[in-house]
């Protein structure tokens, strides 16, 4: 039988919280195992939040961008992530979802910046 992806997160989320029975772990540290779960699960059936960026996962929580970069790395120490690769894969979603017109707009800047250079240099 297949669970759902909220079961998924039940399941783990109780399995790690039991570890050292009821009531040991801190407020704190279940607000590390929660976030993680919410990157791998997501919530209300919705999309996982790992692809999402810092600033969106705040939106999407109500709760400041700081939070969520302190959450996810406290996580990462504490239940056994890796902070750099976790961090390059969000950089590398946001790259890819990220605007073209942003880009075009920075390359004819420096295609301007350079053209203009070599005209400096030559006269």
């Amino acid at each position: 039988m297949t669970q759902t992806k909220s079961q998924l997160f039940e399941t783990e989320f109780l399995e790690k919280y039991l570890t050292f029975g009821p009531g040991a772990m801190p407020k704190a540290d279940i607000d590390a195992l929660v976030m993680p779960l919410l990157d791998r699960y997501g919530f209300d059936d919705g999309p996982t939040l790992a692809s999402l960026s810092n600033q969106a996962v705040s939106e999407k929580l109500k709760t400041p961008v700081t939070r969520v970069k302190k959450l996810r790395y406290e996580a990462a120490l504490k239940f056994g992530g890796d902070v750099e690769q976790e961090a390059r894969a969000r950089l590398l979603a946001a790259l890819w979802n990220a605007s073209l017109a942003g880009v075009r707009q920075l390359a004819a800047f420096f295609a301007d910046f350079r053209l203009a250079s070599c005209f400096k240099s030559m006269g």
